[in-house]
């Protein structure tokens, strides 16, 4: 029964074991990142502070019918470092500035969104097949009892 609740009321936690809804992008390959199917590109930041390491995560939405090369569609440039990637300079009012990322801030990792995505409804069906059987054992156990 558990299996059922969480099937039915967390359809995207069965889904997602399935096909993850975010898929990891090379950092090496963001000049052609193939976004033809995917509408979001999200990056994981971490800026340096007075107060120590913040983790941010930004997302942007990609113009999904064409391949983008990602560094001039958001307006940025990236320098290797020996530890990853660090944004050496952002276009004015570019993407990226607008939506709140810096010099100096570090790349750890681009994701972007599974064109494959198992549609959550499958997590419904599964979590229902699941249902129909139980109950179709608890009634066939009934009737042998009686």
């Amino acid at each position: 029964m558990l299996v059922v609740t969480v099937s039915l009321f967390r359809p995207d936690l069965i889904t997602g074991a399935l096909s993850p809804e975010y898929l990891k992008a090379d950092i090496t390959k963001t000049n052609n990142i193939d976004a033809k199917n995917s509408n979001v590109v999200r990056f994981k930041v971490i800026r340096n502070t007075e107060y120590g390491d913040r983790y941010k995560l930004f997302t942007f939405k990609v113009d999904g019918n064409q391949i983008v090369n990602l560094p001039k569609y958001l307006g940025f440039a990236l320098r290797k470092v020996e530890n990853g990637y660090l944004i050496e300079s952002l276009e004015y009012n570019g993407l990226a500035k607008k939506k709140g990322l810096d010099f100096d801030d570090r790349l750890t990792s681009i994701e972007y969104q599974n064109p494959d995505l198992l549609s959550k409804y499958w997590g419904y069906v599964f979590g229902l097949v699941v249902l129909l059987i139980l109950l179709m054992v608890q009634f066939r156990r009934s009737r042998i009892k009686n």
